[in-house]
């Protein structure tokens, strides 16, 4: 096929447009490249498209000749969007704390552990590359070396993360909060165990110092196979009873963050099973008052 497209391009002007590349794996780019022809005196050109900049260098693009699009602004974004969809309502950017997301990510599993970089930095390198596509956009950076503090998307495109999420079962997105109005029945207390689909639980106890409420947290039975537990704002001073190696023998990431704790719970190290933490990632974080010996955890 190479060999054909050199003989009815020679001696010719071309121009070829190459749409929207994403890669240049197994080295299709090189031999193509080799297989064109190269005429003295003929002008020819290649324009390539991509929302991947890694991609025009590893093609032999120079920085000179990499045409980078002018953002537009809020309202012009806005505008275009408009006379695309016609749509009425302003859309929504959500702001992601990067920190957040790349935990999440350890704690699904998408990162493994590499050679030469530990898992939190190869989800850095891969919230670098989705950036680098477009396909999220940075609100804040850190300036001595420009790691993401935060970053968006449109809510076009969470709506359709949602969608296919929920299509495929992956996850729920059902709100709730509970406040120093919100009533826990005693009967709603081992609502969890019978979710044995759910695997990720984040709770936020913030404002909820009611004695009731924090007894009643401490009496949950999330099911045994949940992988990741993401606790914050708890008001007692020890971690709740079922936060323990039995009740949780599948957890594989625990954060435990803005809370009054002093101590963890005696369950928390070992019940009466015996069993021990394998989670591969904890997270300890703003917790001011706790007394932990540091070789325990």
């Amino acid at each position: 096929m190479l060999h054909k497209i050199h003989q009815l391009l020679s001696h010719k002007l071309y121009l070829i447009v190459m749409d929207d590349v994403w890669s240049t794996t197994n080295g299709w780019w090189d031999r193509i490249s080799s297989g064109l022809p190269k005429t003295l005196g003929h002008s020819s050109c290649i324009i390539i498209t991509t929302r991947n900049e890694e991609v025009t260098k590893n093609m032999g693009v120079v920085d000179a000749r990499i045409h980078r699009p002018k953002l537009l602004d809020e309202e012009e974004s806005w505008s275009l969007f408009c006379k695309v969809a016609f749509m009425a309502t302003k859309g929504i950017y959500h702001e992601i704390n990067a920190e957040q997301l790349v935990r999440w990510w350890i704690g699904e599993g998408f990162m493994q552990k590499r050679r030469l970089e530990t898992a939190t930095e190869t989800a850095y390198r891969f919230l670098s590359e989705l950036i680098g596509r477009c396909l999220v956009e940075v609100m804040r950076r850190r300036s001595y070396d420009g790691r993401v503090y935060s970053c968006k998307m449109h809510d076009m495109v969470r709506d359709l993360m949602i969608r296919i999420a929920r299509e495929e079962e992956f996850s729920c997105f059902d709100d709730g909060d509970i406040n120093q109005e919100s009533t826990i029945e005693d009967e709603e207390l081992g609502a969890l165990a019978d979710l044995q689909k759910l695997r990720v639980l984040l709770i936020n106890a913030e404002n909820c110092e009611d004695v009731n409420i924090l007894e009643k947290l401490n009496k949950l039975t999330p099911p045994p196979h949940l992988e990741e537990l993401y606790f914050g704002h708890y008001y007692g001073e020890a971690t709740p009873d079922w936060i323990n190696p039995n009740s949780l023998p599948e957890l594989q990431y625990l954060c435990l963050e803005y809370a009054r704790l002093v101590d963890m719970s005696p369950f928390f190290w070992s019940s009466d099973g015996g069993n021990s933490w394998k989670v591969e990632g904890l997270c300890l974080k703003f917790l001011p008052r706790l007394q932990v010996e540091w070789s325990r955890v």
